[in-house]
């Protein structure tokens, strides 16, 4: 592991570096700024109110570009609006604390920017954060404009992170300047591939079942939809432990049994059941589409009432099933609160939680940090066992013993690791990506490299 401790000094020159290469002049940010909104943003880290960690989020925005930004985008009812101050407030670590309260990161953000004078105030407050953060954290498929030049957030003690819209430029984490996230879940490697067998059992019994006396199309991977679909799943659900900064773990096996020692058993297969009805319904929705573009194609003087209604009724039907899904995964993901991992098998059941692995078998003396969704020998890297806690040496254990099981260790401080057993070797992934980021068209790509498709 790296010796080097990373400062606020080491994400301003990150992050300026970055907006050096945009399309867009209106990045072009004085480091002077930077640095004092990533300062005062790491100071007020530090802080509580009322006992209670502080989390804002700051959008550095120019309140002379506010009606050109909204006017220049299609606009939607739930579009963010900015609701200025009668009077600035001075951006200062006393201020946000305060602020905080209000301006919770799922309702709002605080709108910040330099005055005549040069220094930084806060001027207003944007609201509809909720529809940015739900895009993030894959409860919606549609995304709105960000609001103004970028954005920071306070993601724990000593932790903040700086977006261009939903583009993630760094995070600085305690001492750590974390600047890629590596996407195992998607990216060709052997966690996406451990995930795509573990699904297609599920997603070819769901196929299965007959959906419509219509011929199926070819068009369409519907199985494809529901394993993309139990990916996301599993982002959600670590991204909800995450959000409890209490950390926790979550193991797939498929011997719920051997080794484990679950307090709290059960059986919780609404998950799997309710993405496999998402599917069914999407399928369904998109054959009655499909036939009313047909009638409407053949100049028929009329489509039928009933297609219409079939169409309607099977959108009804999805929106309910999105929010069954929403609700399972909080309640799977409020279960790591309690000490001991969440048991899952592969098809995401839940089996337990407050396990605790009892293997006695003997681990690796050694585990490879991998920096690429697919572990290469350049991109591996040796670590010692020993530097570990109880919480990790226990799931490095169970995994090298079990080959074919999948874990994944939340730390206190928000930071996500997946480990597997690959061949001869055990393999660990740090900082995977479970948020739904997407590259900026505002920032010109850096030259592409064999890591490049893992951000």
């Amino acid at each position: 592991m790296s010796d080097k401790i990373y400062t606020i000094l080491d994400l301003v020159e990150h992050t300026s570096k970055r907006f050096q290469r945009s399309k867009d002049n209106s990045i072009s940010i004085n480091k002077k700024i930077l640095h004092e909104i990533f300062n005062t943003l790491f100071y007020t880290s530090l802080k509580t109110e009322e006992g209670q960690q502080i989390r804002v989020t700051i959008v550095y925005f120019d309140p002379n570009q506010v009606e050109s930004k909204v006017n220049s985008e299609t606009s939607v009812a739930h579009q963010w609006q900015v609701v200025p101050f009668s009077k600035p407030i001075p951006y200062t670590v006393s201020s946000l604390v305060k602020l905080s309260k209000a301006a919770d990161v799922w309702s709002s953000s605080l709108a910040v920017y330099t005055n005549d004078d040069g220094s930084l105030e806060i001027w207003g407050m944007v609201d509809q954060a909720l529809h940015f953060q739900s895009f993030l954290h894959f409860e919606t498929q549609a995304s709105i404009q960000a609001p103004g030049i970028f954005q920071s957030t306070i993601t724990g003690v000593g932790s903040l992170n700086v977006l261009l819209e939903y583009e993630l430029i760094a995070s600085l984490t305690h001492d750590h300047l974390i600047t890629n996230y590596v996407n195992v879940l998607e990216r060709n490697g052997p966690v996406e591939t451990l995930l795509n067998s573990f699904f297609s059992e599920p997603a070819n019994r769901l196929m299965r079942v007959p959906l419509t006396t219509t011929d199926d199309d070819d068009e369409l991977d519907w199985r494809e939809l529901f394993i993309v679909e139990m990916k996301h799943a599993l982002s959600r659900i670590l991204l909800g432990v995450q959000n409890y900064q209490h950390g926790g773990a979550l193991l797939i096996t498929s011997n719920q049994k051997a080794y484990l020692s679950t307090k709290y058993q059960l059986g919780y297969s609404r998950i799997p059941s309710s993405i496999g009805r998402l599917t069914k319904h999407t399928k369904r929705a998109y054959i009655a589409t499909s036939t009313i573009d047909a009638l409407l194609e053949s100049n028929e003087e009329h489509v039928p009432k009933k297609e219409y209604l079939t169409e309607y009724n099977t959108h009804e039907t999805i929106d309910e099933t999105w929010r069954e899904i929403k609700g399972a995964i909080r309640y799977v993901a409020s279960l790591s609160r309690v000490d001991g991992l969440i048991l899952m098998d592969t098809e995401l059941n839940v089996h337990g939680f407050g396990t605790v692995i009892q293997l006695r078998k003997e681990g690796p003396n050694e585990i490879w940090k991998s920096r690429y969704a697919n572990p290469t020998e350049k991109g591996l890297q040796r670590l010692d066992v020993d530097n570990f806690g109880t919480r990790h040496r226990s799931m490095f254990n169970y995994c090298w013993n079990n080959p074919g099981s999948l874990g994944f260790i939340v730390s206190q401080d928000g930071d996500v690791r997946a480990v597997t057993r690959v061949e001869e070797r055990l393999i660990l992934w740090e900082n995977i990506r479970i948020q739904q980021f997407q590259l900026s068209k505002r920032l010109t790509r850096m030259p592409k490299r064999t890591s490049s498709s893992d951000h």
